[in-house]
């Protein structure tokens, strides 16, 4: 009944002064409140937002707990069914830029009626961008508290990322390796400086773990400039085509066989797997940069 009575009053009344700045407005002006007689709370909106931002910037860490653990109560309400999920719009105009887009421009805040940030993405990262250059410091000890609270989910949400799009994390570790490779060279020369062999151990054991792997790797090395690339699995391709056997002396070349360029680099061959064939180390050496027509030519005359 009481309900009732407020919205009568508030419906009835179209102004009301403010308690805070003392203008008269009208009554869309003013948040509901059910407490109240008129059902309408005593200060405007402007004046109440405006309470609450100095509150916040007064209390910084008791505002950020208070929302973030309504935030969880709200999203746990809303898994339990007890509430219903708020609905988005279409479209949401940004509160900064004051540009209409599409809700998929928005990050998602349960806090909000419509599920939806008051910012769109991008004037959100160029204010948190802001933030970073503004706090530094701030936000390092941040990322470092965050990190150690959450490092097993963390890890386990990487692990999980990686076996899903691992040409993805490649794509991403070739990028900051080649935006930082001044400093990623000046770091590898000074670790191995201060632990001569310190990667022998580890080197060994992966070449004898994975030998055509290994094997491409160092061919690849070999032609870095040309830009072409042989893989680990077609230099498994080719041992199986081979049959494990030398192209020349026709016996088994076990773990330790070369990929030999049928036309040598130095005589133009290319890097390429139609120019490639096994062979064992010894006719590797003695082909030396001849091609594997003048190395059969040479076998036929001893």
């Amino acid at each position: 009944m009481a309900t009732e009575k407020h919205n009568i009053f508030r419906d009835v009344l179209s102004e009301k002064r403010c308690a805070k700045c003392q203008m008269v407005k009208p009554s869309m002006e003013f948040y509901h409140d059910v407490h109240r007689k008129d059902g309408l709370s005593g200060y405007c909106k402007v004046c109440v937002i405006a309470k609450s931002r100095e509150h916040a910037l007064a209390h910084p860490t008791e505002t950020k707990a208070r929302l973030k653990a309504w935030a969880v109560h709200k999203r746990a309400a809303i898994q339990n069914g007890d509430i219903a999920a708020p609905s988005a719009p279409e479209d949401k105009k940004c509160a900064q830029c004051l540009e209409v887009k599409a809700t998929s421009e928005f990050y998602s805040n349960v806090l909000q009626r419509d599920g939806l940030g008051s910012y769109c993405k991008e004037c959100q990262r160029a204010n948190t961008q802001q933030n970073y250059a503004a706090h530094p410091e701030e936000r390092r000890l941040w990322r470092e508290r965050f990190y150690q609270q959450y490092s097993e989910e963390i890890k386990a949400e990487r692990r999980q990322s990686r076996k899903e799009e691992p040409e993805k994390y490649r794509q991403w570790g070739r990028n900051t390796y080649y935006r930082h490779r001044d400093k990623a060279t000046e770091r590898s020369r000074q670790w191995r400086a201060e632990n001569p062999g310190g990667t022998t151990p580890y080197v060994k054991a992966w070449r004898a773990k994975n030998p055509a792997a290994d094997r491409a790797l160092r061919e690849n090395r070999r032609v870095k400039e040309s830009g072409a690339r042989i893989t680990k699995a077609q230099a498994e391709a080719l041992f199986a085509a081979y049959h494990g056997l030398c192209a020349y002396c026709r016996k088994p070349v076990g773990e330790k066989w070369h990929m030999d360029h049928i036309v040598p680099l130095s005589r133009g061959g290319e890097h390429h797997i139609d120019n490639l064939a096994v062979a064992c180390p010894s006719c590797n050496m003695k082909k030396h940069d001849k091609t594997a027509w003048e190395f059969f030519q040479d076998m036929m005359r001893r």
